[in-house]
Parts: C-alpha cells; sequence; structure tokens
C-alpha cells in the first residue's frame, strides 16, 4: 500500500494559482512596474487632494465676488478678483490635465503589467 505522501502527490493537480516570484523571465518586470504603478497611484492622489483644495478656494473666490457685487463693491475691486479668479481657473485647468495624463500613465502601466502576468 502506497504511502499517504505518495498518494497526496501523484493526485495533486499542476499550481493553478500565482507563479511564485522565483518563476519566469518576467518577474523583474512585473516587480518594476508594480513599483513604478504604486508611485503613479500615490501621484495621482496627491494631485487629486491639490485638486479639491484648489476647487474650494475657486469657489470662495467666487461667492466673494457674488458678494461684492451684491454690496455694490467698486468695480475695480470686482475686476481685481475676477481676474485672480481667471488665474485659480487656470491653474485647476492645468492640474486637471495632469491628473488625466497621469490616469493614462497609470493605465498604459497597469495593462503592461496585466500581460506580461497573464501571458507567462
Amino acid at each position: 500500500m502506497p504511502s499517504r505522501r505518495h498518494r497526496k502527490e501523484s493526485n495533486d493537480p499542476q499550481p493553478s494559482g500565482p507563479r511564485s516570484n522565483t518563476e519566469g523571465p518576467n518577474q523583474q518586470e512585473i516587480k518594476n512596474l508594480s513599483e513604478r504603478l504604486a508611485a503613479i497611484r500615490l501621484e495621482i492622489e496627491q494631485t487629486f487632494l491639490l485638486k479639491e483644495e484648489r476647487v474650494k478656494r475657486a469657489k470662495s473666490q467666487w461667492q466673494r465676488i457674488e458678494r461684492m457685487e451684491r454690496e455694490r463693491r467698486p468695480k475695480e475691486e470686482i475686476e481685481k478678483e475676477k481676474k485672480e479668479l481667471k488665474y485659480r481657473v487656470a491653474d485647476m485647468e492645468g492640474i486637471i490635465k495632469v491628473l488625466e495624463q497621469t490616469r493614462v500613465g497609470e493605465e498604459e502601466i497597469f495593462l503592461k503589467r496585466w500581460h506580461l502576468q497573464h501571458d507567462e
């Protein structure tokens, strides 16, 4: 009668889970891509927080302009605030573009890593 160990080993199917870190020629590249992906995701999070802060400032500025108009403040003061708001909006648009580009980069790296992981 074969030993328990022998029966268990002979009946085990091929491993179907994720491969170990020592297998495959692409493991180091996958690791590097994972590290880059983590760094990009951190950058996205920080950029998103910056964008939210800038949006709050712009909304506050817009409310200040509306209040100044209701109070019938001098036109020069209102125009100065509007000009500053215009710069804030341009800054926000720049941040949004950076965020979109970073997300595209994240998607490209994610797909490259995914293909390496699943094509081995």
